[in-house]
């Protein structure tokens, strides 16, 4: 199916059972998506610069480094730049995903890589051109990310100062991030 008349300008992506409310779901699997499609395939079936609002929770993790249709570029890579294909200029994209010192980013099987906050930096083109990364295989562009932290347990009530310092030095300080990207078109 394609949509080629009228482009939902909100999409959760790998909506599952838990469709956000006012979004349009997609997913491969889903009863509850409205558009069933893989997003492992791109290109998706959205307009360039045509979404609002990208929604994605506990999916990235799940995608594969490498598969055969990947042109031998990483799968987090073509997903990111499918998102900031159809993503409008100053459109937002939010993440959300185990973090990758947590048990909870190893528990599932299925899980394919473990995310951590600077991940996200490979996404902003000032970033990899200063880091020299920019011969990496993404034509993305997004803002700096915004991270916040979903602590476990009493870490929630710590001070932000303890919070951050246990969080980059203990595993099971935080259990997911909340990623919150806009996409920079020139």
């Amino acid at each position: 199916m394609s949509i080629e008349t009228e482009t939902p300008t909100k999409l959760d992506l790998a909506c599952g059972q838990a469709k956000r409310e006012g979004f349009y779901g997609v997913d491969l699997y889903s009863e509850d998506a409205d558009l069933k499609t893989d997003l492992l395939r791109f290109p998706w079936p959205f307009y360039n610069d045509s979404v609002d609002e990208i929604f994605s929770s506990h999916f990235v993790e799940h995608i594969p480094h490498w598969r055969p249709w990947f042109d031998d570029v990483d799968g987090l890579h073509l997903f990111m730049d499918e998102c900031w294909r159809i993503l409008k200029p100053g459109g937002t994209l939010q993440i959300i995903h185990p973090y990758g010192q947590s048990s909870r980013a190893l528990q599932d099987p299925t899980h394919e890589r473990y995310l951590v906050a600077e991940t996200w930096w490979y996404y902003n083109r000032a970033w990899r051109e200063a880091a020299k990364l920019d011969h990496y295989p993404i034509s993305s562009n997004f803002s700096e990310p915004n991270i916040a932290n979903g602590f476990l347990g009493d870490w929630e009530n710590r001070s932000d100062p303890a919070r951050q310092e246990a969080a980059a030095w203990y595993w099971n300080v935080v259990s997911d991030l909340v990623v919150t990207l806009e996409a920079i078109k020139e």
